[in-house]
């Protein structure tokens, strides 16, 4: 079965979860060629990072959290053009604009839809105000493709804060 042609945009992608456990688990389904050849992936966070140095810290991340077994280093340079970077302030709702353009860009590299999956590797706190964020922005609404946000555990503090989040969301 051949997936849809998309962009993951990580949200934290300067964080730890990104570069230890997301990449790594990413490398692995690409190197599986379980993934669409044409899918990018999109590392947004506050940090000022060029494309190329975010690939730099990625390719350290896979060498180091990668099994000798499963690394491969041609498998590594064909992944690595496939990852980007953006800079934003997730709580400043003018930033997304140059967010929708540079996700505009990458799907036109693609030449398909929109398909974004939109990955929350942030503080739960964060997650309603940049889904209202993205939303605000019209970068989720389905028109060109589909739009998906998936959100990291835990999912509130309690019963009431999980609905609350839920809600909103």
């Amino acid at each position: 079965m051949k997936s849809d042609n998309f962009t993951l945009v990580i949200f934290g992608a300067s964080g730890d979860l990104t570069w230890r456990k997301l990449i790594p688990a990413l490398y692995s389904i690409y190197r599986q060629k379980l993934i669409s050849s044409e899918f990018r992936i999109l590392g947004v966070g506050r940090k000022i990072v060029s494309d190329k140095e975010f690939r730099a810290k990625i390719a350290g991340g896979l060498q180091q959290f990668i099994s000798k077994n499963e690394y491969d280093a041609a498998v590594v340079e064909g992944f690595l053009p496939h990852i980007s970077y953006h800079s934003l302030d997730t709580a400043v709702i003018a930033d997304y604009a140059g967010l929708s353009a540079r996700l505009q860009e990458l799907s036109g590299e693609m030449l398909c839809d929109a398909n974004y999956l939109y990955y929350f590797a942030i503080p739960p706190f964060m997650y309603a105000q940049v889904a209202q964020n993205l939303r605000e922005s019209n970068l989720t609404c389905s028109k060109g493709g589909w739009k998906r946000v998936i959100v990291e555990k835990p999912f509130g503090h309690d019963v009431e804060s999980a609905k609350q989040l839920n809600s909103s969301l």
